[in-house]
């Protein structure tokens, strides 16, 4: 008789509720004793795949089971994965390769990626890790509105959020919506004269991974995103227009299968990083003009 095995999305679940009412002691041995039983038991040599030099696949870290990309904004996690396959196919590789998390497709930034089909034991361990929150994510955004505070200000959302569509094209505050936590933080604040009043940097990190959940959650509190169309955020402030949606995957922290922690890192890419720098030089302008009295790029100084 086949037993129902069950999946790491399971497995995740369960230890996320085991958290919840206050077991958290106890989740570190269930997570290793499942990344041992989805590894195998093998201790065999890893050897990383030959993927440099692939345009269509920006590798930012490979380890046992798992490979982190860099997603450019205006592909899809799902098409970034058919470009993955591809290449690794062009090398030789015989297996699969599965998602365990999305991005939105006019966002960019790291992404991992399981080495193996959907049933495998590398895509079973990386989804437990998310759907079990022991997956640290950090964004970089810029988001335009009236001051979130000075540099250094912290704040946490936990609006529940609700589809608008079947379709997921949009989510909306709801007490009916699941639930949903964002943690900010200010990092830079550039005076917007007349847009408005403030640009902000922020390093945010979402606690759950609802869809859209940072860009909603910041909307709704009267701060959309820079370049967010669905979400009513403008294209151009200061005189400086954003090409795109300003949200970023800088950062994940996670564990590979092998058990080392994996922390694949990418830098904002050059697009936003013109915005960013801009933003600074006309706000400086500005200020050096008098023709403003608010807060102008106060970055935090390292």
């Amino acid at each position: 008789e086949q037993q129902l095995e069950p999946s790491g999305i399971m497995w995740g679940s369960m230890l996320s509720s085991m958290a919840r009412a206050g077991c958290s002691s106890e989740i570190p041995s269930i997570l290793e004793q499942l990344r041992v039983q989805w590894a195998g038991g093998s201790q065999a040599v890893w050897s990383p795949l030959a993927l440099a030099g692939q345009d269509q696949v920006p590798v930012v870290l490979q380890a046992p089971g798992v490979v982190a990309l860099c997603k450019p904004s205006g592909t899809t996690s799902a098409e970034l994965r058919d470009a993955l396959l591809a290449a690794l196919k062009a090398q030789g590789y015989t297996g699969d390769v599965a998602m365990a998390s999305r991005l939105d497709a006019p966002a960019s930034g790291v992404i991992p990626f399981a080495l193996g089909g959907a049933a495998s034991g590398a895509a079973q361990w990386l989804q437990a890790q998310f759907a079990a929150r022991r997956v640290s994510k950090e964004y970089l955004c810029l988001c335009v509105g009236d001051s979130l505070g000075p540099v250094g200000s912290r704040g946490e959302l936990d609006t529940p959020l609700l589809l608008s569509d079947d379709r997921g094209r949009r989510v909306s505050p709801s007490p009916l919506g699941k639930s949903a936590r964002t943690r900010y933080q200010v990092t830079e604040e550039m005076s917007a004269p007349g847009e408005g009043g403030a640009v902000m940097l922020l390093i945010v990190h979402p606690l759950t991974g609802r869809t859209h959940q940072i860009r909603a959650h910041l909307a709704g509190i009267g701060r959309p995103l820079l370049g967010d169309k669905v979400y009513g955020g403008i294209s151009e402030v200061c005189g400086v227009n954003c090409p795109r949606l300003f949200l970023h995957c800088k950062k994940l922290c996670m564990f590979d299968l092998a058990g080392a922690r994996f922390e694949p890192e990418a830098p904002l890419p050059v697009e936003l990083l013109d915005v960013v720098s801009s933003l600074r030089r006309r706000t400086q302008a500005a200020h050096l003009e008098g023709r403003t009295e608010g807060p102008v790029s106060r970055a935090k100084k390292k």
